[in-house]
């Protein structure tokens, strides 16, 4: 056991509850982002494909009341504004 008292089992199990509705994407392809392994310009953007990873956010959780809603999962939509906030005031430097 670890000091948190989670193992290799516990964090597997915590991952495939059906409740959270995670996926385990084992590709860079599977997870449909533009050039998130480009360093010297990464680009986190989700391709904007019906059945994309990155769709179908539920807000539904009382613990989340206060957010603002949206229908994509991760912090960048596909399209307009919330596909491009990031852009502009980060940086990725190469060295």
């Amino acid at each position: 056991a670890t000091p948190t008292g989670w193992n290799n089992q516990s964090v597997q199990d915590w991952f495939s509850n059906t409740f959270f509705a995670n996926q385990t994407i084992t590709t860079a392809d599977g997870a449909r982002l533009i050039a998130p392994f480009n360093y010297s310009q990464p680009d986190p953007t989700p391709f904007g494909v019906s059945g994309s990873p990155a769709s179908g956010a539920s807000f539904a959780d009382p613990k989340l009341v206060g957010f603002r809603a949206v229908s994509f999962r991760g912090g960048v939509a596909a399209a307009g504004a919330d596909q491009t906030w990031w852009k502009g005031w980060t940086s990725f430097p190469t060295e």
